[in-house]
């Protein structure tokens, strides 16, 4: 059984992973590096020279390959869930949390932070986001499993809630969560 950590960027589903790996003692893989060490190139390299379509099929590839070894941490792409097909593959066989912040949380979390091709056009950096996330809120919901809350929040108490969260999904899901 695996863990998977989905949201927008900015939720922390990088850095807690890598906390509730260590913890769980699970190999831990973040898919848009994963992404990159593949294609070769970066994410906004692959959109400028390729497109989003590219990207997301990229994405849904990496989906299939990760999501059919056991006992892993999945750190997810914000979009991920985009596609129903990912969805169900990463629903296949894992825990699915949701990792949530609030709108100024993620803007001040990742407006410094490596540049992404806009995901909507011409609109401020805080419109994009807002938008994004008024759009995808409800795919991550019924994505997921459980939902984590990361405002205001040390990362150790997040790891924390995650790994109790693992441990209630496993006990429920019986002798195949084991």
């Amino acid at each position: 059984m695996n863990l998977v950590l989905i949201g927008y960027r900015g939720t922390g589903k990088s850095h807690i992973g890598r906390l509730v790996a260590r913890q769980l003692k699970m190999r831990c893989f973040s898919m848009d590096r994963e992404i990159e060490k593949q294609a070769g190139r970066t994410i906004p390299e692959i959109v400028a020279d390729d497109g989003w379509t590219v990207f997301r099929d990229l994405e849904s590839d990496m989906v299939r390959r990760l999501t059919a070894l056991d006992h892993v941490m999945l750190d997810t792409g914000g979009g991920v869930i985009e596609r129903p097909e990912n969805v169900a593959a990463l629903r296949k066989n894992s825990c699915v949390i949701w990792m949530t912040a609030g709108l100024d949380t993620i803007v001040t979390r990742i407006s410094s932070g490596i540049h992404r091709p806009s995901l909507t056009g011409d609109k401020s950096f805080t419109d994009e986001v807002a938008e994004v996330l008024e759009r995808r809120n409800p795919l991550y919901r019924d994505a997921s499993h459980y939902q984590v809350s990361t405002d205001g929040r040390e990362p150790e108490a997040i790891a924390a809630e995650i790994v109790d969260l693992w441990e209630q999904y496993r006990a429920a899901a019986g002798p195949r969560g084991k």
